[in-house]
């Protein structure tokens, strides 16, 4: 960061996709509210927040460490190296590139016509830091929603079936293998 970053009023200064003081409140925050009787929904939502936070954070730190050992400067980030790590990081290819496009800034013409064509060329030019962290933090937010369902206990009032059950029972499953192994001339004991 430079010291004209940090007293420039027209520039917002991101040293992370979330700031860590930002981090450190809403951790103290969650933590504080759990300890407040009827207030435990309000405080896992805060521990959600903060985990998706966490989450963007640590791949931009990741994406930092592979732009040193690259030899990549700040400001010489291309798109299309960014959208190779994201690719490597597990986000689908054409999911970030609307991200992207939708952070991009929108008075650099010449930007955003790249970046529209980026899905079927090479982009050479440089993607600004923050515009970096916006992305991230958006495509952190998107995978947190995509696998809504897979954490929540399901309800004992549920009213729709569970999911499907395994034909058969494993005592079935046991038989029929034992059955075949003698066939094929095993001795089975128990």
């Amino acid at each position: 960061m430079k010291v004209y970053d940090i007293i420039s009023e027209d520039k917002e200064v991101a040293e992370a996709p979330v700031s860590r003081t930002k981090q450190f409140a809403k951790k103290l925050g969650a933590k504080g509210l759990a300890k407040i009787p009827g207030a435990k929904g309000l405080a896992k939502g805060v521990a959600a927040e903060v985990d998706v936070g966490d989450e963007a954070n640590r791949i931009k730190s990741e994406l930092q460490q592979w732009m040193r050992g690259s030899g990549i400067k700040k400001r010489e980030l291309q798109v299309r190296d960014f959208l190779n790590f994201l690719v490597n990081a597990g986000f689908g290819k054409k999911e970030a590139i609307e991200v992207i496009k939708k952070h991009a800034p929108a008075d650099e013409k010449d930007q955003v016509a790249t970046l529209t064509a980026s899905q079927y060329s090479e982009i050479t030019e440089a993607i600004d830091m923050r515009v970096v962290d916006k992305v991230l933090k958006d495509l952190v937010q998107k995978g947190f929603k995509k696998q809504a369902g897979g954490k929540q206990a399901r309800s004992k009032y549920a009213t729709q079936a569970g999911g499907k059950k395994k034909a058969g029972s494993s005592e079935e499953e046991l038989k029929k293998a034992a059955d075949m192994l003698k066939k094929a001339g095993y001795n089975i004991s128990k």
